[in-house]
């Protein structure tokens, strides 16, 4: 039997590192393990018409949409259940989507 590789987030090391005139570096170290499952993951589902850099790119993008979705999923229920008036504070009732533009 095969084994799996497993992309163990906890064992990632993730730097921001603040650059001149408002710019920042991300830099993510994975172990050996982890840049084989990763590499292994890149190779089944990028499309073989996009560089590296772009699918990156759009891993990248849809990490960060999704998280925001999850929010204003979260804000949501939280003002559902606590009978508050998000207009109030600037927020639309529909935050559905606010969250993929």
């Amino acid at each position: 039997m095969e084994e799996e590789n497993v992309l163990d987030l906890s064992k990632w090391t993730i730097t921001l590192v603040p650059r001149t005139r408002g710019r920042m570096k991300l830099q993510i170290k994975l172990g050996k393990e982890e840049a084989l499952a990763f590499k292994n993951f890149t190779e089944m589902v990028k499309p073989p018409d996009i560089d590296e850099h772009d699918f990156l790119k759009g891993i990248f993008k849809i990490g960060i949409e999704t998280m925001e979705m999850r929010l204003m999923e979260a804000i949501k229920s939280h003002a559902e259940e606590n009978d508050i008036d998000l207009s109030s504070v600037g927020l639309t009732e529909d935050l559905d989507t606010s969250a993929t533009s």
